[in-house]
């Protein structure tokens, strides 16, 4: 049986929609996980940054399409790239409007933390406030590995969240 693969595990394994190995993958180009400087408190840029990771997928992409933002909530992102593809909601919006799809993990899950432990010092900055603002600085500031990626800004094109 053909699966196609949606992501690949920490063991660089593809695997399929259903959960099992696939046998055809994306392609590369495709799906990147890269990673933006966030500051630790966006009030108070000398705390510092940390490396946020983010997956973008531009298969459907043209310029001036919609920036299409999702984050999978509190969890590890690594197992959620599936919702980049057409085969989710958010998927089908890229496809449909021309759009790229871009998942960013939330502070303090998988690896985007902004300090090493998860005492109660460093769970000050895991707020409601510091994760929107994640989300903010990302789309103001990020420049994404694909042409035209320089400007996509909301200033550019539509960012849907």
């Amino acid at each position: 049986m053909l699966r196609t693969c949606l992501f690949h595990n920490r063991e660089g394994m593809c695997i399929g929609v259903d959960g099992f190995s696939a046998t055809e993958c994306v392609p590369v180009n495709a799906l990147d996980v890269d990673a933006v400087f966030q500051f630790i408190d966006h009030n108070n840029t000398s705390l510092g940054t940390f490396d946020q990771r983010y997956w973008a997928s531009w298969e459907f992409y043209k310029p001036g399409g919609p920036i299409i933002l999702m984050t999978p909530g509190e969890s590890n992102a690594d197992g959620f790239t599936g919702y980049l593809t057409n085969r989710t909601v958010n998927g089908q919006i890229a496809q449909q409007e021309k759009g790229a799809a871009i998942m960013l993990e939330h502070r303090f899950f998988g690896l985007s933390n902004p300090y090493p432990d998860l005492s109660v010092a460093s769970f000050k900055y895991h707020t409601i406030q510091r994760a929107i603002d994640d989300l903010e600085y990302l789309a103001n500031n990020v420049v994404l590995p694909f042409p035209g990626g320089d400007k996509i800004s909301p200033a550019d094109a539509p960012w849907v969240l």
